[in-house]
């Protein structure tokens, strides 16, 4: 039977929380104006340099073992999803591309829907994603084997539980910050949850590319996010216009 544990943010670990500042009141805002939002802002984050990052496997044992019974070729070794970057098309996936201070321009309000970290194939998937302050987060356990779950932020507290096979976790973060999620069971298995107060950001795919919800038109600031702390992510100003979609391309690189 799947069970459903309900952690509301630092309410259940407010021994933790004691200096997270009070959440500012945003009901004065004005709505973002979903009926002016016609601006079409998409395109790639790039690996910027001449050599490519060196790919770093994951340490997961049955990534090391025979692909069959009886054959001596291994399985092909998984890569550390922090050093990830698409040979072809030099794109970095698990990059958030975000636009900058209009969370005090307007109100957004947290979704019904959930985001969903799933543990299968002894990981998260996915391995970066984004959430609104008060949006239910959810975790699940779909192996059949025990998991366990932490998440540490410097607002948000620390919370740590046991995850048994089937089970779900619930949370919702009431302060803006990057949470980060973990299983000590297994402790190659990382998570990253951008907790946002706005919703215009994009998880970067595979390939790199990404693509912002619709923007009423004007001039923003964007930037780009990484968990791996050796990269640095380019911040940029940007100008939208009604009818004619933006394509940018923005850049990761090693920090100097």
């Amino acid at each position: 039977m799947r069970g459903l544990l309900l952690i509301v943010g630092c309410w259940s670990v407010a021994a933790s929380c004691t200096d997270a500042p009070r959440v500012t009141d945003r009901s004065s805002l004005p709505p973002f104006p979903v009926a002016e939002a016609k601006a079409v802002l998409s395109g790639r984050v790039v690996f910027k340099g001449d050599v490519l990052p060196r790919p770093r496997p994951l340490p997961i044992t049955p990534a090391r073992m025979p692909a069959s019974p009886g054959s001596d070729a291994a399985a092909p070794e998984i890569i550390n999803p922090k050093w990830e970057v698409d040979p072809e098309t030099r794109g970095v996936p698990h990059a958030l591309v975000e636009v900058l201070g209009v969370e005090d321009r307007w109100r957004f309000d947290a979704p019904t829907e959930p985001v969903v970290l799933e543990q299968r194939s002894n990981r998260f998937f996915p391995f970066v994603a984004a959430a609104l302050v008060g949006q239910e987060v959810v975790v699940e356990n779909l192996e059949d084997v025990l998991h366990n779950f932490k998440w540490t932020g410097r607002k948000n507290g620390t919370f740590n539980a046991n995850l048994p096979k089937g089970e779900r976790a619930s949370a919702r973060f009431e302060f803006p910050e990057t949470v980060h999620f973990q299983c000590d069971v297994q402790n190659w298995m990382h998570a990253w949850v951008h907790v946002r107060e706005h919703a215009l950001f994009a998880v970067t795919a595979a390939d790199g590319s990404f693509a912002l919800p619709a923007l009423p038109p004007g001039t923003y600031e964007v930037l780009v996010r990484h968990p791996n702390p050796s990269w640095e992510g380019e911040r940029r100003g940007v100008q939208v216009r009604e009818g004619s979609p933006t394509e940018i391309t923005l850049t990761i690189q090693g920090r100097s």
